[in-house]
C-alpha cells in the first residue's frame, strides 16, 4: 500500500512540475459543514491532505448549491543530490452531490500546469479519492484525507527543514571531500616539485663533472712554460757570444721578444683559466641553489605528508634517500672545488716563474754592451 500511495504521490508531482504560478488564498469549509457551516478562520480551517517525505498537496474548497470554488497547494522537493523546493497552486471550479466531486482546474494552460484538466472523485466520511490522469493515458486514484492548514504548514515546514538538512549534510560531505582532495593535490604538488628539482639536481651535477676539467689549460700552462725555457736558453746563448758586437745584441733584443710574446701566451692561458673557473663557480652555484630548493620542497612535502589523512597517494621515497642525493652532490661540488684550487695553485706558479723569467732576461739584457763596430 505505501509504494502505491508514493506511486500516487509522485503522479500528482509529476503532474504539476512545469507551474510556476501562484494564486490567492480562498475560503475553505469542512466537509461535514459545506452546506449548512460558515467557513472557518486561520489555521483550524479544514482540507484534505496527500503526503509523503518529499510532498505535500492540500486541496480546499467553499460550496454554493452544490457548486464548487476552491485551490489546491502543492510543495515537493526535487533534486537528487542537493535539493530545493517548489510550490505551486491551482485554482479550479466543480460540482458536488455529497458523495461523489467532479472538479476543473481553471488556471491558464501558459503558467498552470493543471489548466484546463478534469479530476473526479468520491467523498467519504474521513478521505476523498480522486481519480488523476496520467501522461501515460493511465487513470490513477489517489486518497486525500481530512486535514487542516496547520498541519498542512507542518508539513511544509517539515519538508524544508528536511531538505536544508539533506542539503546541509552535502555541503559538510563536500566540505570534506574536498579538504581531502586537497590534502591529496598537496602531497601530489609537492612531490612533483621535489622530483623536478631531483632531476635539475642530476642534470647539473653531471654537467658539472664532465665541463669542469681543467688538466687542458694546465698542460697549456705547462706547454708555455716550457718553451719560455728554451726561448730563455737561445738568448743566453746568443748574449754569450764574446766580444758582443752590435748585430749580436741585436739577436738578444729579438730573443727577448720572443720571450715577451710567451708571456702573452701566458696571458692568454689566464684567461682560459678565469673562464673557466667563473663558468664552474657559477655550475656550483647553481647546485648549491637547488640544494636549497631540494631541501625546502622536501620539508614542504613531509609537511603535505603529515597533514594527509587518506594516507594515498603512497610515496615511496624516503628521508635517507634525499638526504644520500644531496651527499652524494655535496661531495661532488667538492671534488670540483679541489680540482679547481689544485689547478689554480699550478697556474699561479707557473706565471710567477714566467715573470720571474722574464725578468732574468731583460736584466740579462741591461747587463749587456756590445763593441763599437
Amino acid at each position: 500500500m505505501s509504494e502505491r500511495k508514493n506511486q500516487y504521490n509522485l503522479i500528482l508531482v509529476l503532474l504539476v512540475t512545469t507551474l510556476l504560478f501562484d494564486s490567492s488564498c480562498k475560503e475553505v469549509t469542512n466537509n461535514e459543514s459545506l452546506k449548512d457551516k460558515a467557513a472557518s478562520s486561520g489555521n483550524d480551517q479544514k482540507g484534505y491532505l496527500n503526503s509523503d517525505d518529499n510532498s505535500a498537496s492540500f486541496i480546499r474548497w467553499t460550496e454554493i448549491n452544490n457548486k464548487l470554488n476552491g485551490q489546491l497547494n502543492i510543495l515537493y522537493a526535487k533534486g537528487k543530490r542537493g535539493k530545493s523546493t517548489e510550490t505551486s497552486s491551482h485554482p479550479f471550479e466543480g460540482m458536488s452531490d455529497g458523495k461523489n466531486i467532479s472538479i476543473n482546474f481553471t488556471g491558464s494552460r501558459w503558467t498552470d500546469g493543471l489548466g484546463g484538466t478534469t479530476w473526479t472523485g468520491t467523498i467519504a466520511a474521513d478521505s476523498i479519492t480522486l481519480v488523476i490522469p496520467s501522461k501515460s493515458g493511465t487513470l490513477e486514484p489517489v486518497r486525500f484525507r481530512v486535514s487542516s492548514v496547520e498541519e498542512y504548514n507542518q508539513l511544509v515546514l517539515g519538508i524544508k527543514q528536511g531538505v536544508n538538512r539533506e542539503n546541509t549534510k552535502i555541503q559538510k560531505e563536500d566540505a570534506e571531500a574536498a579538504r581531502l582532495a586537497s590534502e591529496q593535490s598537496a602531497v601530489v604538488a609537492t612531490y612533483e616539485q621535489v622530483s623536478n628539482i631531483l632531476n635539475n639536481l642530476a642534470n647539473n651535477a653531471k654537467s658539472l663533472q664532465e665541463n669542469s676539467r681543467y688538466d687542458d689549460i694546465v698542460k697549456a700552462y705547462a706547454k708555455t712554460w716550457d718553451k719560455m725555457q728554451s726561448d730563455y736558453l737561445v738568448m743566453k746563448e746568443k748574449a754569450a757570444k764574446s766580444p758582443l758586437t752590435s748585430t749580436q745584441f741585436y739577436s738578444v733584443q729579438t730573443a727577448l721578444y720572443t720571450l715577451q710574446t710567451d708571456t702573452y701566451s701566458m696571458d692568454s692561458n689566464g684567461y682560459s683559466m678565469e673562464s673557466r673557473k667563473n663558468s664552474t663557480n657559477d655550475k656550483i652555484k647553481f647546485l648549491e641553489e637547488r640544494i636549497a630548493q631540494l631541501q625546502k620542497a622536501w620539508f614542504q612535502f613531509q609537511q603535505a605528508k603529515a597533514a594527509n589523512s587518506t594516507g594515498k597517494p603512497e610515496v615511496k621515497m624516503t628521508n635517507e634517500q634525499v638526504s644520500e642525493i644531496i651527499n652524494a652532490t655535496q661531495d661532488e661540488i667538492k671534488r670540483v672545488k679541489d680540482v679547481m684550487n689544485e689547478a689554480q695553485r699550478q697556474t699561479i706558479a707557473y706565471d710567477k716563474q714566467a715573470r720571474d723569467l722574464y725578468k732574468r732576461a731583460e736584466l740579462l739584457l741591461k747587463s749587456l754592451k756590445p763593441i763599437e763596430q
